[in-house]
């Protein structure tokens, strides 16, 4: 395994197909959000390689007092095969002391994907990340905040979520 982050925008098809299958449409704001965020220095967005071969992307984003895991995805074909884990050591080791965090959907045994959750869950107690107690909704869609780290308060998770969003448009996904 040689794995390494490059620009997202050097894989640029390879990471929009990625975006689009692997999250739901509810959960994805419009890509272009993405580049222009990653333009404007408000977001790393990276493509994860093996070597040559694209195997996923991530979106670090947040002041520099604290840093969100936006979103992350390996590529299907890569699943189960230590990649996720190996990136999400690679993140801890980048943000040092620094606080750290990303959402993932709530165990819910009544939802349609109920052990995709349970599953997701353990993937992240797995590799360290914990659940913190801070409940949110984006755009309807519950979540839970999990940090390998000390407990991120809501504060953290606004401040991260509006660096990247805007004040206006994190106040619409906070209130839909």
């Amino acid at each position: 395994m040689n794995l390494h982050f490059e620009d997202a925008i050097n894989h640029k098809e390879k990471v929009n197909r990625l975006f689009r299958t692997a999250f739901p449409k509810e959960e994805r704001p419009p890509v272009f959000l993405l580049y222009l965020r990653r333009r404007q220095g408000r977001a790393s967005f990276r493509a994860i390689m093996d070597g040559d071969t694209f195997v996923g992307l991530a979106l670090v984003t947040g002041p520099k007092e604290v840093q969100m895991l936006l979103f992350f995805a390996i590529e299907e074909a890569f699943r189960g095969k230590g990649y996720g884990s190996r990136v999400l050591e690679m993140l801890k080791e980048e943000m040092g002391d620094v606080p750290f965090f990303l959402c993932a959907e709530p165990r819910d045994d009544a939802a349609p994907n109920a052990q995709e959750r349970i599953n997701r869950l353990a993937f992240y107690a797995a590799n360290g990340f914990h659940e913190v107690g801070v409940h949110v909704k984006e755009a309807g869609v519950p979540f839970t905040v999990l940090s390998p780290g000390p407990a991120i308060t809501r504060r953290q998770y606004c401040l991260a979520s509006q660096y990247f969003f805007g004040k206006a448009y994190f106040f619409y996904l906070s209130h839909t």
